[in-house]
């Protein structure tokens, strides 16, 4: 849902980068992020919402294309390194759970 909102906003006005913590976003366990899976259908709906979006524009679509691609194998990246890190840390049960989940987005592949 911000994300969604952050990408609508842009269409609004300009942006800036901001090297440095802006703002501190409250988390516990009932946060929708709380369900990883939940959060990346939701995020990819945006992508999906985002790429029809841009149908007009082949420079921004090959942009947003790029960019959904990297965000799909930087997750799958993230989660091989947290199930390396708890296999070797003997929490065999975490590892196999990120592997279940690596398979699952490896499966969906990067929204096009």
């Amino acid at each position: 849902e911000e994300w969604d909102l952050w990408l609508r906003l842009t269409r609004v006005g300009g942006f800036a980068f901001v090297d440095r913590p802006v703002l501190h976003k409250r988390e516990h366990c009932s946060n929708l992020s709380a369900d990883w899976f939940k959060v990346e259908v939701g995020e990819r709906a945006v992508r999906s919402r985002l790429l029809n979006s841009l149908n007009g524009d082949p420079a921004l679509l090959s942009a947003a294309r790029l960019g959904a691609a990297y965000h799909h194998r930087r997750i799958i990246t993230d989660k091989v390194e947290w199930a390396r890190a708890a296999a070797s840390k003997g929490d065999f049960l975490s590892a196999l759970k990120q592997i279940r989940h690596i398979v699952r987005l490896w499966s969906l592949g990067p929204v096009k």
